[in-house]
């Protein structure tokens, strides 16, 4: 989504919190405000998505897998430890480092925790599988598919209120959509937040967790998984895993949030630095949430380690990280031609891209750039703090790495309308710099100097274990 489509679509979404009694859209007294919203920014980018389909790719797999690994899950979630702390996820949140595989944003917390003598458990909500199952993982999505095949489980029947009626028609006018399909699509996603509230609830009331770490707390899993740790009293901790500017949907707005805040919403968001603080802190106003600066675990664990070596040929290393849905600018690939002699460009793919988009992305830099001006075996090999720490310069749309390039001291230059926005504050502190151009001999100036910023790393106030005790986990 381009930016001013995406601006105006935030921007849009928001304001509906002026108009309407959001937080009057309730199922067993719960707001269901912050899913509607989440539900109605995915609709509006794909309005042509039926209900039918959304359900297929959620169930889709065979009837074997299914009940194999449905019935694995059974036998380790009824052997799981009680008084643990979990740490709920998918697939698409781990990271391949050197061949191991790993959640780059729980692993040193986990690290903590283990020298606490505190029980851990691993649970993977997400329906795509990417690397296989770690031994240490319960993957819960074919559990959930079977109890619900097994037992029959009826998804039940919601309706808001005539309120809601109102607010479907203004949506179907303003966007030329169709008032049935974005009701039907809200529901859709009402009754599968409900389903996994009690699937949640089972399961957190078998195992009772002392806390809960989560990443993405916008879908709709975790949405449920968070209304049955709020009924049964478990502490919910959302961890920042990339950029959360104005314009993330699900981290700007709530004007009208409760004081005692939004059940589908976690109790504490974890947050990288002060940029995040702000912003988090603006957002959650006066509730019951609660916003700890507690660094980005994973880079402050890496600091104090030696990278993995990238063999450059003596030139400079200038790392790209990619963004889903979109090509490499003519200009950049221009650049990477002209500097062959000078740079070594990383070319680093987002986990969301589909092995098509990679292989169109490749195909285009192999076609018009030289073989050796590019690198994309380290850039997707090593984690992305071994490859920062060796870049003299990061370049992307608006990725977290930015963010994370600024804690190990590494200048970026932000080349879309949404990072300029988004990281408005980095560019302000001297640790960005943004380009909207479109032409090679007006970027090139700017990339020449831009490879010779030093700047300082961003410091963090807490500890990651000051941050964990502030949370009262151990």
């Amino acid at each position: 989504m381009v930016y001013k489509e995406r601006k105006y679509l935030v921007e849009y979404l928001n304001s509906l919190e002026d108009k309407y009694d959001v937080n009057a859209w309730q199922i067993d007294n719960d707001a269901m405000w912050p899913a509607i919203k989440m539900q109605l920014f995915w609709f509006l980018q794909t309005p042509n998505q039926d209900e039918a389909d959304i359900e297929q790719k959620i169930t889709k797999t065979s009837k074997f897998v299914l009940l194999r690994r449905g019935l694995s899950a059974f036998i380790k979630i009824n052997f799981l430890k009680k008084n643990s702390v979990v740490f709920l996820f998918n697939q698409e949140h781990l990271t391949q480092d050197l061949g191991k595989i790993e959640n780059k944003y729980f692993v040193s917390i986990a690290k903590i925790l283990k020298q606490k003598k505190k029980t851990l458990f691993y649970l993977d909500y997400g329906s795509v599988e990417k690397y296989g199952i770690q031994n240490n993982h319960i993957r819960l999505h074919e559990y959930f598919v079977l109890k619900e095949k097994l037992k029959k489980t009826q998804l039940g029947q919601y309706r808001l209120d005539a309120s809601f009626d109102t607010l479907c028609q203004q949506i179907a006018a303003d966007f030329r959509s169709d008032k049935d399909a974005i009701y039907a699509s809200i529901i859709f996603a009402i009754k599968q937040i409900v389903f996994y509230k009690k699937m949640f609830t089972k399961l957190y009331t078998k195992t009772k967790p002392i806390a809960i770490f989560e990443l993405c707390y916008y879908s709709l899993q975790v949405y449920g998984a968070n209304l049955a740790a709020k009924q049964l009293k478990i502490k919910t901790v959302e961890m920042q895993h990339g950029g959360q500017g104005r314009y993330h949907i699900a981290y700007s707005g709530y004007s009208k949030i409760p004081q005692k805040g939004y059940n589908l919403l976690p109790d504490v968001f974890w947050v990288w630095n002060t940029l995040s603080a702000l912003q988090l802190t603006n957002m959650v106003k006066a509730s019951r949430h609660q916003v700890v600066k507690g660094g980005n675990p994973w880079i402050n664990a890496k600091k104090a380690y030696a990278p993995m070596h990238i063999e450059t040929n003596k030139r400079a290393y200038i790392l790209i990280t990619l963004q889903p849905n979109y090509d490499l600018p003519n200009y950049l690939l221009k650049a990477i031609k002209e500097t062959e002699d000078i740079y070594l460009w990383g070319i680093r793919f987002h986990p969301r891209q589909t092995v098509r988009e990679k292989g169109n992305i490749l195909s285009t830099i192999e076609v018009n750039c030289p073989p050796n001006a590019f690198d994309v075996k380290w850039a997707n090999e090593l984690s992305i703090s071994d490859l920062l720490k060796q870049s003299a310069l990061h370049i992307s749309r608006y990725s977290g790495s930015i963010e994370e390039a600024a804690d190990l001291g590494v200048f970026s230059i932000i080349i879309d309308p949404i990072g300029i926005d988004m990281y408005d504050s980095l560019i302000a502190e001297g640790y960005a710099e943004e380009y909207i151009g479109e032409e090679t001999k007006d970027f090139m100036p700017l990339l020449k100097e831009s490879t010779k910023q030093k700047i300082s790393q961003s410091k963090n106030k807490l500890s990651l274990e000051d941050s964990l005790c502030q949370l009262n986990i151990y």
